[in-house]
């Protein structure tokens, strides 16, 4: 590896940083109202604050950090430290190569007092009102938005000529409605949340069933068989994911592969030129390479299958690429060294339904791949065959089952106005809704984490110093708009 400078810290802002309390004023200085204290949120302000944009961010929590702050038990990054890494504030500082020897994987409380630092480092505390949520947006007439607040039970309000949203992908926790789910509950039993699963004494002695596929479901069945411990633990997917190892063949760093431009070639060979743009010649390779590159992805499918013990139920029916990029999930070896051993059961199916001390599981066997044939990647999950019911004992439910866009506060019209499908919002640059003007949105999808950083760039900031920004940027028509 060629030699890496030592990173350098960011100087702090200085003169021109404003954090500005007081109302819009006359002389033609325009304001930005962020909401959401997290990654996201802070960035923006960061990136604001660089070019002399004054603004606030609104959190409902006492603390920055988003989920950060609190999550379930033995929560962490899945990826390593030198990935996670807010932009000119290294998470520690590294030699040359370092990640090749070094795979530390922080835990959420080191993320969350690596982003308090960030917080201190370039003095966002005074642009900060923690504890303060955004009830509902209103439009003024003249342009701009007014945030109505709500804090320790006052109602206030205060105007914006921009509006951001960085309350990200994970706002508002999903639980499905489980039918049974009052007389499992009478007998004593629970169901919660993955990010409400907070202390692993909650497992102590129990039977858990945890419900989903992705890393938080496989998170937390090892913490409570690990932790709690429980009397056992049951995790019940519908679907199976391919995990990926955090050392390929136990030695490769799997960001060289999955997350490098390197791996990004060999995607374009296997399923078409990406990012679109690409040029020309790629997709000639694509039409001449796309079968070797299929055998290629057999093997790394069967390596993976290996290494993590992906058999039978557990065997996706997606392959690795597809499936990596919609779920990404980087496993740690302790989730296999359970399942294989038998200290954690997995069953493919879902939960029918509760009853007192038990839940009733549709189980069902592996779906058959809508492709067949090896050499052609199906695209879709196949149907679950034929289904049969399963009672196991269960004293807990935790249900990782993600979580939903919650953008209540919006007007009805402009939620409306979103363009709005069921694998998300089309977005211009995943951040700007054509069709709605002052409103920008912030990583509210894992394909638009680049936009922390971009949004004032492509807001414009130089036109607002000059009090000119446009209310709504060029943006072109919905054929043009990239899936946020």
């Amino acid at each position: 590896c060629p030699p890496r400078a030592p990173p350098r810290f960011h100087p702090a802002p200085g003169p021109m940083f404003k954090c500005s309390s007081s109302p819009a004023r006359d002389d033609g200085e325009l304001r930005v109202g962020i909401i959401g204290a997290g990654v996201a949120g802070l960035q923006q302000a960061r990136a604001l604050a660089d070019r002399g944009i004054p603004c606030l961010v609104f959190d409902k929590a006492p603390r920055p950090g988003g989920l950060w702050q609190e999550n379930y038990a033995g929560f962490g990054t899945q990826v390593p430290s030198q990935l996670f890494e807010l932009l000119d504030f290294p998470y520690a500082e590294q030699g040359p190569c370092q990640d090749l020897v070094n795979q530390d994987y922080p835990t959420g409380p080191q993320v969350q007092a690596y982003i308090e630092r960030y917080v201190e480092h370039f003095n966002l505390s005074g642009c900060l009102r923690l504890g303060t949520a955004v009830t509902k947006l209103v439009r003024k007439p003249e342009g701009g938005w007014t945030f109505v607040l709500m804090q320790g039970g006052k109602v206030t309000r205060e105007d914006f000529d921009y509006a951001v949203v960085a309350t990200g992908m994970y706002s508002e926790p999903f639980v499905p409605d489980i039918p049974g789910l009052d007389a499992f509950t009478g007998d004593g039993g629970a169901l919660v949340h993955s990010s409400r699963y907070l202390d692993p004494a909650m497992a102590a002695g129990k039977h858990v069933v945890v419900i989903g596929g992705a890393k938080s479901a496989i998170d937390v069945l090892v913490n409570s068989a690990t932790e709690g411990p429980s009397a056992r633990s049951t995790l019940v997917f519908r679907h199976a994911h391919w995990g990926t190892p955090r050392l390929i063949a136990g030695f490769i760093p799997f960001q060289y592969v999955f997350l490098s431009r390197f791996g990004q070639l060999l995607v374009s060979l296997f399923k078409g030129p990406f990012p679109y743009g690409a040029p020309g010649w790629l997709s000639l390779a694509h039409r001449l390479l796309a079968l070797p590159m299929r055998l290629v992805f057999l093997l790394v499918e069967a390596l993976f299958a290996l290494q993590l013990g992906q058999h039978g139920a557990w065997r996706p029916s997606l392959d690795v690429v597809t499936d990596f990029y919609g779920y990404a999930t980087v496993l740690s070896p302790t989730f296999r060294k359970l399942k294989g051993s038998g200290a954690v059961d997995t069953v493919q199916g879902e939960v029918l339904r509760l009853e007192p001390g038990a839940a009733v599981l549709r189980t069902a066997p592996p779906p058959k791949p809508l492709c067949p044939n090896p050499f052609r990647s199906p695209t879709a999950y196949g149907e679950l065959g034929e289904e049969s019911e399963t009672r196991i004992p269960c004293d807990l439910v935790v249900a990782a089952t993600g979580y939903k866009n919650a953008y209540a506060f919006l007007p009805e019209d402009v939620r409306a106005a979103l363009p709005v499908e069921a694998d998300g919002a089309y977005l211009y640059r995943h951040m700007f809704p054509p069709s709605v003007q002052g409103l920008a949105f912030c990583c509210s999808s894992t394909r638009c984490t680049t936009t922390t950083r971009s949004w004032p760039t492509w807001g414009s900031p130089g036109t607002v110093r000059a009090g000119t920004w446009p209310r709504r940027p060029s943006c072109p028509t919905s054929p043009g708009t990239t899936r946020g």
